[in-house]
């Protein structure tokens, strides 16, 4: 289901066009950017993984206090609570002709990346689903320790990351983010296609 949240559309980039997905975990906004990317020709930066590979190159662990430290880091380096956004495009800008979609930016949760990712006249979708069904998903992919959680601690640390300080735009503040958003998707889908379509038709990709 789609909901147009501010009845905007989405702006061209250069040769591409920039989108951001966010949403709660679980809720599959990694697998809509990883759609974009194989289907449509955009690079997918999921801005967790960024962090991870600039700790890597720059000879670090990937631990979670180095990321959260090299995160405060880059903002610092950039200027900007964009950081991630901005690194993102500038990892698409090395090579445009390889992804002539453009850029898809997943994984953001604060204000600061919201703001930034529109700033450079992205398009921005949150993607919702049920509590019970995002926590099926995690425990599922069995990707990290929070596959582990009980669905009472899942929710409690969800709830942590929709509702953050609202006067810090660099913490997590999903629902903060949910309504600067131009259209939210509810993947309540047992199969990826319906969610693909919902994709497809805000972008304006249908018939391409």
């Amino acid at each position: 289901m789609i909901t147009i949240t501010t009845g905007e559309g989405m702006t061209d980039f250069g040769e591409g066009r920039l989108v951001g997905i966010a949403g709660l975990r679980g809720s599959g906004k990694d697998e809509g950017g990883k759609y974009l990317e194989e289907n449509h020709g955009f690079l997918h930066s999921p801005t967790g993984d960024l962090v991870r590979e600039v700790a890597r190159d720059r000879g670090l662990d990937t631990e979670r206090q180095t990321l959260i430290d090299l995160g405060i880091q880059l903002r610092r380096e950039y200027r900007s609570v964009g950081a991630l956004v901005m690194a993102s495009m500038e990892k698409w800008e090395q090579s445009p002709e390889a992804y002539p979609g453009g850029l898809a930016v997943t994984g953001m949760r604060t204000v600061g990346e919201a703001e930034k990712l529109l700033e450079m006249g992205g398009t921005l979708i949150f993607v919702e689903a049920m509590t019970e069904l995002r926590h099926r998903r995690i425990v599922r992919r069995q990707r990290d320790t929070e596959s582990q959680q009980t669905l009472k601690d899942f929710t409690a640390r969800s709830l942590v990351e929709e509702f953050g300080d609202p006067s810090d735009k660099t913490v997590a503040n999903l629902d903060a983010v949910r309504r600067m958003a131009h259209f939210s998707i509810t993947n309540n889908y047992s199969k990826p296609g319906p969610y693909y379509n919902d994709i497809d038709s805000v972008l304006g990709l249908a018939d391409r």
